[in-house]
């Protein structure tokens, strides 16, 4: 539990995690005795939270808590494990596939993971006891999930209690015990409807929203953090994944609403830009990135082609004229950027002469990017199972001070059983090792 020292600390500006700039070679990995103990100095220092969260909005929203320092205990069960264990890691293989899913690295850094199983009454006790020394408590199921199993504290019983609850559609209205992803919130908020081509389907972005859901939380819990720093009481946050979505698509609505405009799906276009779109480039089978914006820019692009005949300027030489003829200008521009020897060379000198272009970079070639690799983007970290492993650092970072980095991968299933239920709780050897007979806490699923 937060004592008032690490309080005063904290509203004094503790440092927080450790510096990822400058001489810091963070992609290189640093020394995890390093980073740990640089890790307890953040500015949640001496709090606990109960992480009660999965998939993807959840285990964010808690990571940035473990950023800034917070003793994060993630709570699963081997009878139903992060899902994120299971559902990323099904290109995987070995004795411990469910300890390998990318996603579940990604969001977890800085955790420690027991195991719990919350459908029996010993393992729901055990449970309340660890949110007995804890601060924070963080959900994201369905309502009736955590209110079946009874988890939470009677009224009064811990004022000084913060409890962040991120439900799909929010504790109140007849979507209340849906269960829903951020594929849901982007079909249900216009965001999939404007996604995609003109003569095709809605394509579903894929997860954006659960990054997005997941900051919404983590900033509504901080504040929450500091008002319990100046009044002693905790607060009750409902941070809904759809709110969160329907925030980012507020500009369609709004332009609907206001001037009865509906935004349809573009494809690759823009109505500020013309040409403007992605085009096979190079001899690799890669692709280039092009939007054309001003009149000025079309000329420095017919320049840098060669003023094919296609591109004569009677044709083409205003916005309007070009938007036309974007069919037959992405047709032209398909024929000729697929024939340019070296994409990268292209890229460069459009840049350089003003039109705005880009590769279009792979995955695989992510993290080999300069600027990137300039900036310590990336923070190598050693897991025991999946090797080492390149993570993504808080999207933020301070000039004054260290900024936020991984403390520890992410935790093992049940990793942590002994230290938080042995160690902290005071459950004797033998006790654990009745809870693990009878599969009420573990370290691998009980499908397995």
């Amino acid at each position: 539990m937060e004592s008032t020292s690490a309080e005063t600390a904290a509203v004094d500006g503790v440092p927080v995690g450790v510096a990822v700039g400058g001489d810091e070679a963070v992609r290189v990995g640093l020394d995890s005795s390093e980073v740990q103990a640089a890790g307890a100095r953040g500015p949640l220092q001496g709090l606990r939270v109960f992480d009660f969260t999965s998939y993807w909005a959840g285990p964010c929203a808690t990571q940035v808590l473990a950023w800034f320092g917070a003793d994060v205990v993630k709570v699963e069960s081997v009878q139903r494990p992060d899902g994120t264990r299971m559902g990323s890691a099904y290109a995987t293989s070995g004795d411990r596939p469910w300890e390998l899913a990318p996603l579940f690295h990604g969001t977890n850094t800085g955790k420690r993971g027991v195991t719990v199983d919350l459908g029996r009454p010993e393992g729901v006790e055990l449970a309340r006891r660890l949110l007995g020394v804890c601060d924070i408590f963080v959900e994201n199921y369905s309502p009736r999930v955590v209110e079946r199993f009874g988890l939470l504290p009677d009224d009064g019983a811990r004022p000084d209690l913060i409890v962040a609850r991120m439900p799909a559609w929010g504790l109140s209205g007849p979507w209340r015990e849906q269960p829903g992803f951020a594929q849901n919130m982007e079909q249900a908020t216009g965001l999939a409807y404007i996604t995609g081509h003109p003569d095709a389907r809605p394509v579903v972005p894929r997860g954006v929203c659960d990054p997005l859901g997941g900051l919404h939380a983590a900033f509504a819990i901080l504040a929450a953090v500091r008002l319990r720093r100046s009044t002693g009481r905790g607060q009750h946050i409902e941070a809904p994944l759809v709110d969160a979505a329907l925030n980012v698509a507020a500009g369609q609505v709004i332009g609907w609403t206001a001037h009865g405009e509906l935004a349809e799906r573009r494809g690759n276009r823009s109505a500020a830009a013309a040409p403007q779109g992605v085009y096979p480039c190079g001899p690799d089978g890669g692709f280039l990135a092009l939007s054309v914006e001003t009149d000025a820019q079309w000329r420095r692009l017919t320049d840098l082609l060669g003023h094919p005949v296609w591109a004569a300027p009677g044709d083409l030489a205003d916005a309007a004229a070009r938007h036309r003829r974007h069919d037959r200008l992405d047709d032209w521009l398909r024929t000729r950027l697929g024939d340019a020897p070296d994409r990268l060379a292209l890229v460069e000198r459009l840049l350089a002469h003003g039109v705005p272009a880009a590769d279009v970079v792979a995955a695989e070639h992510v993290q080999d990017h300069p600027q990137f690799a300039a900036r310590g983007f990336f923070q190598e970290i050693d897991h025991e199972v999946a090797g080492r492993l390149a993570i993504p650092l808080f999207p933020a970072r301070w000039q004054n001070g260290a900024s936020p980095a991984h403390s520890r991968p992410a935790p093992g299933l049940g990793e942590h059983n002994q230290e938080i239920f042995g160690d902290l709780l005071g459950l004797t050897p033998a006790e654990l090792a009745t809870l693990e007979a009878t599969h009420i806490i573990g370290t691998q699923p009980a499908t397995h």
